[in-house]
């Protein structure tokens, strides 16, 4: 499919066209529901720290796989580490650091973010229905969600 001995031009230059697609898509998703989500005064800091923190992730998630990558292609059998099958042993050890991290991911969201946020929001559910009287309508503010 792939092969490290291959000129720029026929992998790494298609991967650096079209790479940037995926977040550019995601960061302005993101953007657009944090200024929708935060009051007009806190939107351009809401911004500012979201554009911060996923710059600041992908630096470290880059830093890691090229340590990895690098790690395990010194530490490889092959004499010649600059050999395609060095490198090879490299980059399939950054992929699966990637699977693993990923795995990791949504273990951590399936096991202890999500059960959290459903437990809560039943709870609050409940507790508004108890709140509520009839004839009296309430809406809850998103920020707080508290009932207003």
């Amino acid at each position: 499919m792939n092969s490290p001995s291959w000129p720029y031009w026929y992998a790494a230059f298609p991967a650096q066209l079209f790479e940037p697609l995926s977040p550019d898509v995601i960061f302005t998703v993101g953007i657009l529901l944090v200024s929708e989500v935060f009051p007009d005064r806190t939107q351009a800091l809401a911004g500012a720290v979201f554009n911060t923190v996923g710059q600041f992730g992908q630096a470290i998630g880059l830093a890691l796989i090229g340590v990895v990558s690098d790690s395990v292609t010194l530490n490889s059998k092959y004499a010649n580490k600059n050999s395609s099958d060095a490198l090879w042993t490299g980059y399939r050890a950054g992929f699966w650091t990637l699977v693993f991290g990923k795995v990791a991911e949504l273990a951590f969201r399936g096991i202890v973010q999500y059960p959290w946020r459903a437990d809560d929001w039943i709870g609050r559910e409940c507790m508004w229905k108890q709140q509520l009287k009839p004839g009296k309508e309430k809406k809850m503010n998103p920020m707080t969600r508290k009932l207003q």
